[in-house]
């Protein structure tokens, strides 16, 4: 009688502490979930509105970046003249969705981003002048909102890859007009403004970049960041 209720006892044991373990893998497993749960929505929102990465599609800013070279994007810096950015072609695309579409520039679809230099800001005027000493060639000259005025071949730079003669642009090309908008402001007399909440935009490869040249300035709203380090 006393083995049978010591081996009753004993299985009771057995059984409690079966449920026991049980219980606490069952705890340990809804705590592992949640926390995947929480990394993934973390990442989500990290990737969407914090950081990212971008590949490079094309040649328009070469040679400060290269076909394929991938870049760091901030999506809380605020662009700054001579900042490097990316941003949406045309108006509407979703940004959020967008992060789970292409991380490439230039792919022809309804994300389509484009990579370019920040020459001017609201509110600055933009005119080009003739080099000296070059034939048909222009560069371009920015008055900021304080009235400053800047050559931009003098303040865009990353002086060990690019001289100054790769910010000129050529007057005509093949093409026709590679000053393109701007050849309507050639001179200070009749600059072009950029529009409140928007700014014009650039490829460093200014003989091979479809740029504000030619689809005018950039709204703000299509921004989708700021290249890390440019």
């Amino acid at each position: 009688m006393e083995n049978d209720l010591q081996q009753l006892n004993n299985e009771g044991e057995a059984v409690a502490d079966t449920k026991t373990k049980n219980k606490r893998l069952s705890k340990f497993i809804d705590i592992f979930l949640w926390v995947l749960i929480a990394a993934l929505v973390l990442a989500v929102i990290f990737r969407a509105f914090i950081f990212t990465q971008i590949t490079v599609s094309g040649e328009s800013m070469m040679t400060t970046f290269h076909d394929r070279e991938v870049v760091g994007v901030s999506k809380v810096k605020h662009p700054e003249r001579g900042d490097v950015v990316i941003f949406y072609k045309e108006d509407g695309s979703n940004k959020f969705l967008d992060i789970f579409g292409s991380g490439k520039s230039g792919d022809d679809n309804e994300h389509t981003k484009l990579i370019k230099r920040v020459v001017a800001l609201a509110g600055d005027k933009l005119w080009v002048e003739a080099v000296d000493g070059f034939d048909n060639l222009y560069k371009v000259v920015i008055q900021t909102l304080e009235g400053d005025v800047i050559y931009e071949d003098s303040y865009v730079r990353n002086g060990e890859t690019l001289s100054a003669e790769d910010f000129y642009i050529k007057k005509i090309v093949s093409n026709g007009s590679d000053l393109g908008i701007l050849a309507q402001h050639i001179g200070k007399e009749n600059a072009l403004e950029i529009p409140e909440n928007c700014f014009f935009a650039m490829g460093d490869n200014r003989s091979n970049s479809s740029d504000s040249r030619a689809f005018g300035a950039v709204p703000l709203s299509r921004l989708y960041g700021v290249v890390i380090g440019a």
